[in-house]
């Protein structure tokens, strides 16, 4: 009999992923491929190296990592693909994020928890392109608009119905509505034309109308841009409707999932991370910070009233500090997605202002801090 490693360290030093949304009692959720079983020495739901050092825990729904290694990451991605898992949630370590993101995202597997930079989606185009994911596609039907539909479709191969596709950047040439596909017998929906470094591609998507108008960067024609794919939100959309003879009998509603999307400048998105890495390391002072981004004040002003709070929260100077890193991460993650933090409310009596100052930030405060 095989004596257990010692596991005393935190599995989940370099991060997870779960299935989202979570889906605990799925049968396909104790599956693990051969090639990964054989790879690892398994006792209950830990896997272990040769070296009975501990890679991961396999918690059904939720894979504990604990390390780095890229052999861990590209194991515990199989796993999610033989499992049908198409969209996940990454937490952890920045390189544990990005490495997760970037192979689940290859196969077609959408990543909530990780923001990737332009040069990271370029690289990842790159890499789709020299070897391109290989994805089932639905037979055509009449139902092609409500597929279109749930499915968010952009460019020639489809990706799975609820799995969202790795973001696209290039120069925008053109966007209109127009019948899916250029085909005058499909509904209408919306394109999007962009050339990239391995030149034009068409994204399709209802969404990419209301993505260009709202877009916080002001994307037009010639701007280099980066769309991407934002998850799903149910829609009702209208469905050709037929008899039992295969006759055209009007039409139905159908729920579906409708992909959403943003359209922002690459320069934009640029901005936006070099102002959360200023604000997220924290060792720049205020006044530092705001004269290269003035309109970081609500951020800079939630750090004051985070740093108030957790003073008044405990006497311990290292648990203050891991409640200020926490807010200060979460206002960072907010200004990485282009959220406005908004200034601290002000009280308009002075006994309000009193009792601030003898209890502490008010629950309504730190929430505006957070944004």
């Amino acid at each position: 009999m095989v004596n257990p490693p010692n596991d005393s360290e935190d599995a989940t030093s370099a991060g997870s992923v779960s299935e989202h949304p979570p889906e605990p009692s799925k049968p396909a959720n104790r599956i693990v491929p051969d090639a990964v079983a054989q790879r690892f020495l398994r006792i209950d739901n830990r896997y272990f190296f040769a070296d009975r050092t501990l890679a991961f825990v396999d918690a059904g729904d939720r894979l504990k990592v604990r390390t780095h290694n890229l052999e861990v990451v590209h194991s515990v991605v199989a796993i999610m693909q033989a499992r049908g898992w198409h969209t996940i949630r990454v937490t952890g370590t920045k390189e544990f994020r990005q490495k997760v993101w970037h192979e689940a995202t290859i196969r077609g597997i959408g990543v909530q928890g990780y923001g990737p930079d332009a040069l990271e989606i370029q690289q990842l185009q790159r890499a789709l392109d020299r070897d391109p994911p290989h994805y089932q596609h639905a037979p055509a039907n009449d139902k092609q608009a409500a597929r279109e539909e749930r499915n968010g479709s952009a460019g020639n191969s489809p990706a799975p119905r609820t799995a969202m596709r790795p973001p696209t950047v290039g120069v925008l040439l053109a966007h209109a509505a127009a019948p899916y596909q250029f085909d005058s017998a499909q509904r209408m929906s919306y394109y999007v034309r962009v050339r990239t470094e391995v030149g034009e591609r068409t994204l399709w998507g209802t969404d990419l109308e209301r993505a260009i108008a709202e877009s916080r960067s002001a994307a037009s024609v010639g701007d280099e841009v980066v769309l991407a794919q934002r998850g799903a939100r149910a829609v009702t959309v209208r469905v050709p409707a037929r008899n039992a003879n295969g006759e055209l009998a009007g039409d139905k509603k159908l729920v579906a999932q409708r992909m959403t999307w943003s359209v922002e400048k690459v320069q934009y998105l640029e901005t936006l991370e070099r102002k959360a890495a200023v604000f997220r390391m924290g060792d720049v002072a205020p006044a530092d910070v705001l004269s290269q981004f003035p309109d970081l004040k609500g951020a800079v002003a939630g750090m004051k009233l985070a740093e108030q709070f957790a003073q008044r929260l405990t006497p311990d100077a290292a648990d203050q500090a891991r409640v200020v890193q926490a807010i200060r991460t979460g206002l960072a993650n907010a200004i990485a997605q282009g959220q406005h933090i908004k200034l601290p409310a002000q009280r308009a009596h002075q006994n309000q202002v009193h009792h601030r100052n003898r209890s502490g930030p008010s629950r309504e405060e730190l929430q505006h801090a957070r944004g």
